[in-house]
C-alpha cells in the first residue's frame, strides 16, 4: 500500500507529534507499506531524503507565531498522486488543509489524525477568536472530508466530533519501551519535558517550585515562551534546550517527579515516556492524560491553573517516595500494556485496509 503522510513538523525536529508520525511511518515500512511523509522545511535538512525507508519531502514555508505555525507555500501539483491514502495531523496546521484539498483533487481516500482536544489555547484574545474560526470552516471540512478521523484519545475524539467528523475511532500514540531504574543524586529533582509555549503552564510550575525549598528543577525543550520563562525564574532552574534519545532518558530517571502543567493535551507523550520510565507523574488532568495516569492509584492528577493543588501533589510525591514510586511502576505496567507500538501499529494497518477496500 502507498501511504501519504502530511506532518507540519517531521524529526530532526523534536517534539511528541514528531515523535509519534515518525515511528508510525517508520513501522508502517517495516510491515511491507510505501510510505512519504511532507512536511515543512524549517531547518537545514534536505529537501527530499530517505529516512528509515520513509520518503521525506521538505516543502518550504513561512513560520509565523514564534516558529510554531509553519505556513507551506508550494502548488499541489508538485506532489504525486499515486497513493492509495493519505493521512494528515492535527486539523489547525495548513499542511492538513492541502493534504485534505490534495486527497479531494486526485481522489484519495483521506485518514485524519486529530491530536488536539480542544481550541488552542492562546493570550491574545483575538487570535483566540480567530482560531476558533478557523477550527470551525477549514476544520470541520477537513474532519467531514475524511472517510476516517482518528482521536489520539477519547478526549480528541470528542473533540473531534464537536468539528463535525462523522466516523471517529480511537488509536493511541505508541510508547517505547526502556530501562526502568533511578539515579542516586542529592536534591529531589522535579522535571518537565515538552515545548515552552504559554499552554504548557510551565510558568504554573515555575512559581511552585519557588516555594518548594530545597529541589532542583529540569526544564527540558524549547520554544518562544523560553525567554519569558527564564525571566520570571531565579538561577534554580536549568534550562537544558530539546534533548532526545539516550540524554532524554537520563534526565527521566535523574528525576524524582515527572510534572506536566499543562492547559491542553491530547494525549501527552511525554507523560507516556515518564511512565514507561518509572518517574512518580503529578500532572494536570486534560485531554487524554487521565487515560494514562489514574489519579490516586498510578500518580496524582490535578485541575489546570490552580497552584496549590500542584504544589501540594509535589510535595507530597517528595515526601512519600516508596508510595509513590509503588504507583509509579503500576503505571509504567499499564502504558507498556496498553500504549505499545505494536499494538498501535497492527490497529493503522486494519484501519488504512478498511478504508482502501471501500
Amino acid at each position: 500500500m502507498k501511504i501519504l503522510v502530511w506532518a507540519s513538523f517531521y524529526p530532526p525536529h523534536v517534539g511528541g507529534y514528531e515523535k509519534n508520525v515518525a515511528e508510525l511511518s517508520r513501522r508502517l515500512v517495516q510491515k511491507g507499506h510505501q510510505v512519504a511523509v511532507v512536511t515543512c522545511k524549517i531547518d537545514d535538512s534536505l529537501a527530499r531524503e530517505s529516512v528509515n525507508g520513509v520518503i521525506v519531502h521538505r516543502v518550504p514555508c513561512k513560520l509565523l507565531l514564534d516558529g510554531l505555525y509553519p505556513v507551506p507555500y508550494l502548488p499541489l501539483r508538485q506532489i504525486g498522486n499515486n497513493f492509495d491514502v493519505s493521512i494528515t495531523q492535527t486539523r489547525f496546521f495548513p499542511l492538513s488543509f492541502l493534504g485534505a484539498l490534495h486527497s479531494v483533487r486526485h481522489k484519495i481516500p483521506l485518514i485524519h489524525v486529530e491530536r488536539g482536544s480542544r481550541h488552542p489555547a492562546l493570550a491574545n484574545r483575538a487570535m483566540s477568536l480567530a482560531s476558533r474560526l478557523y477550527d470551525h470552516t477549514i476544520g470541520n471540512w477537513i474532519v467531514r472530508t475524511a472517510q476516517v478521523t482518528v482521536g489520539v484519545s477519547d478526549a480528541a475524539c470528542e473533540f473531534a466530533r464537536h468539528l463535525g467528523a462523522r466516523r471517529v475511532v480511537r488509536i493511541p500514540n505508541g510508547v517505547t519501551d526502556t530501562d526502568c531504574f533511578q539515579t542516586v543524586h542529592n536534591n529531589p529533582t522535579i522535571l518537565y519535558v515538552g515545548r515552552l509555549i504559554r499552554a504548557k503552564g510551565v510558568q504554573d510550575l515555575i512559581a511552585v517550585c519557588d516555594r518548594i525549598g530545597g529541589c532542583d528543577l529540569i526544564i527540558a525543550g524549547d520554544g518562544p515562551y523560553r525567554r519569558y520563562l527564564q525571566s520570571i525564574s531565579d538561577e534554580r532552574p536549568w534550562f537544558c534546550g530539546s534533548v532526545s534519545g539516550n540524554l532524554l532518558n537520563s534526565l527521566y530517571h535523574a528525576a524524582d517527579v515527572f510534572v506536566n502543567p499543562s492547559y491542553s493535551e491530547g494525549l501527552p507523550t511525554s507523560v507516556m515516556e515518564a511512565a514507561v520510565a518509572g518517574v512518580p507523574i503529578v500532572a494536570t488532568d486534560v485531554g487524554g492524560t487521565r487515560e494514562i495516569v489514574q489519579h490516586g492509584v498510578t500518580g496524582r492528577l490535578v485541575k489546570p491553573h490552580d497552584a496549590n493543588a500542584l504544589r501540594d501533589a509535589i510535595i507530597w510525591t517528595l515526601n512519600n517516595k516508596d508510595e509513590a514510586r509503588q504507583r509509579a511502576l503500576k503505571c509504567r505496567e499499564y502504558v507498556l500494556k496498553e500504549f505499545s507500538w505494536d499494538k498501535v501499529t497492527d490497529r493503522y494497518c486494519t484501519l488504512l485496509a478498511s478504508v482502501c477496500a471501500k
